[in-house]
């Protein structure tokens, strides 16, 4: 069975009471469904990504798993829903592909003015763009083909993972609205707080949005991150809009983040549609950061053919920095064996950037993944 669900990367709670939170729902899930005559579901996957790629990327994200690195992958879902209450708990690797929980939340659904209504608190992941929720790393679940690319796996971790949050889905026939408003993770602040050096200060920035360590060729004193985050008040909110039928669609979202005195605000539309076998899908997005002169701007495009036991895929992405763009290819292809509980995936993917030397070995990175997953439920 192919299945998809909400991950994300690990990072230790701002304070104990969060973290016993957490435990308790996690003990909650594993009380027994008989005695609480809920469904209950438990699904898992685990595999390994032999990547051969043209230069050795030095990361600190979850982006690099698979794609840019060999990386083994693991995940464990345990989820039990009432009429009313439920709740999901979700261990995987976290950037280390150390054990993590990766996910913790409980939700409660109802009617509101005839519209299916879902509110979840815990440690959320708000569902920005397209895939919304299910936008993650594209190792970690061997049934999600989408999306395939390094720059987009780190863009949407850096802005869609929380500590702590509350969201609210409204959904009628078609559309859907949904809101949150969450406290963002740790690791993803300090990707944008920094002390501004003496050169440069957006390419380094850019290489610290993306995760990479290593940054040169630019002289000058590169910007530090600003390590002291957990004093700050960091928030952020979170509005969007669906609309679906058969034939396609469309997705726009905004958020808003407050990082201690850093004002960030992601923009995100999209389209998919659906045409026999074939579905294409477009995908724009910005990224603001107060006092930085240009905006990161993104363009995607993703066609997919899916037939039987197979899959192929390409996916294109542009982001324009104000100073030089950076570009992905990624071209693969999936196959589900037996009844698609083990699957092997194989995806080439080019990154290249205009900035040669400002992020070491964006330059013209090549790189084959092959990668073989077993999945159950």
């Amino acid at each position: 069975m192919i299945w998809t669900s909400e991950t994300s990367r690990h990072s230790c709670a701002p304070s104990l009471l969060p973290g016993l939170r957490r435990v308790g729902l996690l003990a909650g899930l594993l009380i027994s469904p008989t005695l609480l005559a809920w469904d209950y579901d438990l699904r898992g996957y685990v595999g390994y990504a032999g990547v051969d790629a043209s230069e050795d990327i030095e990361c600190n994200n979850r982006a690099c798993q698979g794609t840019l690195e060999d990386s083994l992958f693991y995940g464990l879902s345990a989820s039990l829903q009432g009429e009313h209450f439920g709740g999901q708990v979700i261990v995987s690797q976290d950037e280390e592909e150390e054990p993590d929980i990766t996910l913790a939340q409980g939700t409660w659904r109802n009617q509101l003015l005839g519209l299916d209504m879902n509110l979840r608190a815990g440690k959320i992941i708000v569902p920005l763009g397209l895939y919304g929720s299910q936008r993650i790393t594209p190792t970690t679940q061997p049934g999600l083909v989408f999306p395939q690319s390094f720059l987009l796996n780190a863009y949407y971790d850096l802005v869609t993972l929380s500590e702590e949050g509350v969201g609210l889905d409204l959904r009628g026939d078609r559309w859907g609205l949904k809101a949150a408003i969450y406290e963002p993770e740790k690791e993803a602040v300090e990707r944008v707080v920094v002390i501004p050096g003496t050169a440069g200060p957006l390419d380094f920035l850019f290489a610290g949005l993306l995760g990479l360590d290593s940054v040169t060729g630019l002289g000058g004193t590169p910007p530090q991150v600003m390590t002291v985050v957990e004093d700050q008040n960091n928030r952020a909110t979170y509005l969007g809009f669906d609309f679906r039928n058969v034939e396609y669609q469309v997705d726009a979202g905004w958020i808003a983040q407050e990082l201690g005195d850093v004002r960030v605000d992601a923009y995100n539309i999209g389209l998919q549609t659906s045409i026999g076998n074939f579905q294409p899908s477009l995908e724009a997005f910005e990224l603001d950061i107060e006092n930085v002169e240009s905006t990161i701007e993104g363009l995607t495009l993703n066609m997919l053919y899916s037939f039987e036991k197979w899959q192929v895929f390409a996916t294109g992405v542009h982001i324009d920095i104000g100073q030089g763009d950076t570009e992905e290819l990624v071209v693969g292809g999936v196959y589900y064996w037996g009844d698609g509980d083990i699957s092997t995936r194989l995806a080439w993917r080019r990154v290249d950037g205009d900035l040669p030397g400002a992020t070491q070995g964006l330059d013209n990175v090549d790189a084959l993944g092959l990668s073989v997953a077993y999945s159950w439920d």
